[in-house]
């Protein structure tokens, strides 16, 4: 061979070494993270963060403590802190009640005396719609008292939690810092092919075929053994019972669902109204007066998996027990009604009015597939 064919096949073998470190690079960086000097960024989880320059500089011990997954920064004169932590869901998008819950026990990791309820409200954070709460906690190791926000929200199957704050007479002089720093997050565009995973259609049918509803979740269940009427509705034809079940909960959400057959051909909302509101209105006497108050705001909180779209009218309720009952005595009501025959059948599901936001669009999504 010539001393020209053996550069040649030199110069092939150099080329395709290079061209497969090169491929093996791009796949590397599709999944795993890439850091700069000034910027993170995780391909896998879909986001990049621009790191500040100092005074800020990453807390290992405060992201150890809060149990955030991406990082935590710190800065003094005066103190200040944010952190930032991701989840990767797959194939699904995490419910409000999921992102908001770990809210809670990142923030319980590191601060006492926290208000037990966790204000909400909705925010756009990087361009997307997102969620937001004011926290006043005594951080456990200091004693000082510290005031911040929270940030959170979903995207192509990610959620992102991010946390800034800082002690309660130093807050104003960082808070413009604190915004910005929560401004460096970005996504990004690696995952436009992700598609939410839904589930299968599940049907409810009468035992005579009069009436089915349809979900797209397995937690609903005939209670073991139960006869529909012992939920107090003598009409009852069926009873179901819904549970989510969610790790960190002693109590998981719960639901009850009821169809009932009512004689007559009437008009089936106005039959329904009269039937739901007498059932939900406990003898005066005994237990006080109950106020039952019309519903109609937009549908709250998570929505259900599976198409939201009502093949009737639902309707909504908030039923107030008297005798000063506490909250947790309040129910949210959803129901429905189509005629069948001389007959109407009614469909109403209810939950605590606590957990208005796990229930209210699974309810509306539920009885609104009501059909013969």
């Amino acid at each position: 061979m010539t001393i020209v064919g053996v550069t040649a096949v030199i110069v092939v073998i150099f080329t395709v070494i290079l061209v497969s470190l090169l491929s093996r690079s791009r796949v590397t960086e599709s999944r795993t993270t890439v850091a700069t000097s000034d910027e993170l960024r995780v391909a896998d989880k879909n986001f990049a963060y621009k790191m500040p320059p100092a005074p800020w500089a990453k807390d290992q011990g405060t992201q150890n403590d809060l149990s955030v997954t991406a990082f935590a920064l710190h800065r003094a004169d005066p103190d200040a802190w944010v952190a930032l932590s991701v989840s990767d869901f797959k194939d699904r998008m995490p419910l409000q009640n999921e992102l908001r819950d770990k809210v809670r026990d990142h923030l319980n990791r590191v601060f006492a005396n926290l208000p037990p309820d966790l204000a909400f409200e909705p925010v756009k954070w990087a361009g997307h719609e997102a969620s937001k709460c004011q926290f006043r906690g005594e951080h456990k190791t200091s004693g000082t008292v510290c005031v911040g926000e929270a940030y959170v929200m979903a995207y192509k199957g990610v959620g992102y939690w991010f946390y800034g704050w800082a002690g309660e007479r130093d807050v104003g002089a960082v808070a413009d810092q604190l915004d910005e720093l929560r401004e460096r997050f970005r996504t990004l565009d690696l995952r436009e092919k992700w598609t939410d995973r839904v589930g299968n259609e599940i049907v409810h049918r009468s035992k005579d075929g009069k009436y089915k509803l349809s979900n797209y979740e397995a937690i609903w269940k005939v209670p073991p053994g139960s006869d529909p009427t012992t939920d107090g509705d003598k009409k009852a034809d069926l009873l179901l019972q819904g549970q989510i079940k969610q790790a960190r909960r002693d109590f998981p959400p719960k639901a009850t669902l009821v169809v009932a057959i009512l004689e007559g051909s009437g008009d089936a909302a106005d039959v329904a109204t009269a039937h739901v509101r007498k059932r939900f209105t406990p003898d005066p006497e005994v237990f006080g007066p109950t106020e039952i108050t019309e519903i109609t705001s937009d549908p709250a909180g998570d929505p259900p998996v599976g198409p939201e779209t009502a093949g009737v009218p639902t309707y909504r309720l908030k039923a107030s027990p008297g005798k000063e009952a506490s909250r947790a005595a309040e129910k949210l009501i959803v129901y429905s009604a189509i005629n069948v025959g001389n007959e109407i059948v009614v469909a109403y599901a209810y939950c605590s009015w606590t957990e208005r936001e796990i229930w209210e669009r699974r309810l509306v999504q539920f009885v609104g597939s009501l059909r013969p």
